[in-house]
């Protein structure tokens, strides 16, 4: 009988430093569904905050006349209310993506000040500015990874 001979894969594994404190998201660029998830949860954010902003313009309207203690705290639960269901929902996007306690690691600063810290669209704003060219850099590695095969008569296939 023969002896295989086990060598390490490369598994392409990845660590993206979230904060100053050393923590982070490990990523393969040879996971398969990686690049989709990550575009479809940047288009579904955005998204997200297209639909906040017009839910926050209706109650702007909604109370424009109401300029009395009850009508404006009315407005404020509201308009946190609505904003407070966007963080929520595009934590879980993006811990979906990367990891669970992806978004506390990256903010652990503001996290360890103020244990209710929740993020805001701003937030999130600069989380994708800083993820994106790290997720474009990966991107490119696996496309090196896997060249285009040549067929017979020198074209893609």
């Amino acid at each position: 009988m023969e002896i295989l001979e086990l060598k390490k894969v490369n598994t392409g594994l990845f660590k993206i430093e979230l904060n100053s404190r050393g923590e982070y998201v490990e990523v393969s660029i040879y996971n398969t569904v990686f690049f989709d998830r990550f575009a479809a949860g940047v288009r579904y954010i955005l998204s997200l905050s297209e639909k906040i902003q017009k839910k926050l313009r209706r109650i702007e309207r909604k109370y424009k006349n109401r300029q009395d203690a009850d009508g404006l705290a009315e407005a404020v639960r509201k308009k946190i209310g609505i904003k407070t269901d966007f963080s929520n929902e595009a934590i879980k996007v993006i811990d979906g993506i990367f990891g669970e306690g992806t978004i506390k690691k990256y903010f652990h600063d503001l996290y360890e000040r103020d244990l209710d810290f929740l993020p805001d669209e701003e937030c999130f704003a600069d989380f994708f500015e800083q993820i994106t060219p790290v997720m474009k850099m990966l991107s490119d590695m696996r496309a090196e990874a896997y060249p285009r095969k040549q067929g017979i008569d020198g074209e893609s296939v």
